[in-house]
């Protein structure tokens, strides 16, 4: 069986062109989704995370990007080396966590505060912090995560 150019010419946009074009296509779709970001502000203005200096006792606020209507923040701070408490904690879980509605006006406005707590298990030092944007649907038994990222409360 004798091949010809057209042949060739088939079975390489089968094998080569047409990966790389569905590659190209993928990556284009993805780049047009709306993306979501958080970060901590310090009531004295926004703060790079990798510079903030949040401490026990402080309060903050959330900032944030995204597309999605009315997006809560959930901020979650886990025991490390310099933590000090009042009591023990289940394996894997958060010494301290709140939720507060993040967009303007919304029913429970932000108002952080590392370590106040309704039961008070952090009682000092440092912790190993999360902050997530989530939206929740409209009543409330499922959430979305949009964006989340690490900071550190200093010693």
């Amino acid at each position: 069986m004798q091949r010809t150019f057209s042949d060739w010419l088939a079975t390489f946009l089968m094998l080569v062109a047409v990966p790389v074009l569905t590659v190209a296509m993928a990556s284009a779709a993805m780049a047009a989704k709306p993306s979501s970001s958080v970060w901590v502000e310090e009531l004295s203005g926004p703060t790079a995370l990798a510079t903030a200096q949040l401490e026990y006792g402080d309060a903050f606020t959330v900032g944030y990007s995204t597309s999605a209507r009315e997006p809560w923040a959930l901020t979650e701070c886990y025991a490390n080396d310099t933590t000090q408490l009042a009591g023990s904690l289940p394996t894997n879980a958060p010494m301290w966590a709140e939720y507060f509605s993040a967009y303007p006006g919304g029913p429970v406005p932000q108002a952080f505060v590392l370590g106040d707590s309704v039961t008070p298990v952090w009682v000092g030092g440092g912790a190993d912090c999360t902050v997530t944007l989530l939206k929740f649907s409209g009543d409330f038994s499922r959430e979305t995560l949009l964006a989340t990222t690490r900071f550190a409360v200093a010693p």
